[in-house]
């Protein structure tokens, strides 16, 4: 197999601006730029048969690669080339293809603090969940950190959506203290403001969740929602009945510089939301729709001490 950041040689190049079926030792270079591409790999074909796709536009159209036939890549049904630069080769084992070598090259490199960091954008799977801070899909939601959010209050956490997704389901877990029996969340998505980082359109009102009485439990809604790319804030708006605590995020990245283009207060709000000196969002509110859609009253909140307040996780199910 290829090593990882690694293109075979000997490969045909082939240039293409529209969907394309792959030939087997075939390199495609995708220009998304006028709209998103799909490379098909080919079906059954010669064993050890090798495939490479590149995006080559600077464009968010996503390539996508899907196999030809029944088979896999790995044991997923497509991969996403999300930026320029994105390069993903596989290898036809006979049944399935597997993924040799990904690499990312060129401006697809993105500044962070006073290093560099080449990652590959991830790709969001039908099915999976993902919470705010969070690009690796798991079969189920999960997190860690209790923290204790406050009755008619409303609470806004910013997350990064790397492409536009269709989620069907959100969930609010509840933690170590069980919330009071009547207690409800209202949970909304709103635009983050470019230049400040403060909550600032309501796009999606995805309705009233009760809060079942109980400790360390997932309360759900099923919903259709579209979150588009981009910086946003889950809003939890609450009831006033005692939510008891909620699992949060895990300030792992606290005090870590923001990437080129992103304020620090963004940054670590999407990680943390709680930094000494780094602001989270809050607001008096109720359960209410029309609570909901106004932020006329949103204040920064900027802890003073060492200590860190953990926002309340959410968690989304991609459709």
């Amino acid at each position: 197999m290829p090593s990882v950041g690694a293109v075979t040689s000997n490969l045909n190049v082939v240039t293409t601006q529209n969907n394309r079926t792959a030939a087997a030792n075939e390199f495609v270079i995708a220009d998304a730029i006028n709209n998103p591409i799909v490379v098909t790999l080919p079906t059954a074909p010669t064993l050890n048969s090798v495939v490479a796709v590149k995006k080559s536009d600077t464009t968010t159209n996503l390539v996508t690669v899907v196999p030809g036939g029944t088979a896999k890549i790995d044991v997923d049904t497509s991969a996403g080339l999300y930026i320029r630069g994105a390069t993903i080769q596989v290898q036809y084992d006979g049944t399935n293809w597997q993924v040799g070598s990904t690499a990312l090259t060129n401006a697809a490199m993105v500044s962070q603090g006073s290093g560099s960091s080449s990652v590959l954008t991830p790709y969001y799977r039908s099915g999976y969940w993902y919470g705010r801070r969070n690009g690796i899909g798991t079969s189920g939601p999960g997190a860690a950190d209790s923290t204790t959010p406050t009755d008619s209050s409303i609470l806004y956490g910013a997350m990064y959506v790397h492409q536009q997704i269709a989620i069907d389901r959100v969930v609010y877990r509840s933690g170590n203290t069980a919330p009071t029996s009547g207690a409800a969340v209202r949970i909304g998505v709103y635009t983050s403001n470019a230049t400040t980082g403060e909550p600032q359109t309501l796009i999606q009102d995805f309705g009233l969740l009760a809060l079942s009485a109980v400790t360390n439990t997932n309360n759900a809604l099923t919903i259709t929602g579209t979150l588009p790319s981009g910086w946003l804030h889950f809003a939890l708006s609450f009831n006033s009945t005692t939510p008891g605590s909620a699992w949060g995020i895990n300030p792992i990245y606290t005090g870590a510089s923001a990437p080129t283009g992103i304020s620090d207060a963004q940054f670590n709000a999407s990680y943390v939301g709680t930094a000494v000196n780094v602001p989270y969002y809050t607001q008096a509110g109720t359960s209410t729709a029309a609570a909901l859609a106004t932020t006329a009253a949103a204040t920064a909140a900027y802890p003073t001490t060492t200590s860190l307040i953990y926002n309340p996780e959410v968690f989304i199910r991609v459709a």
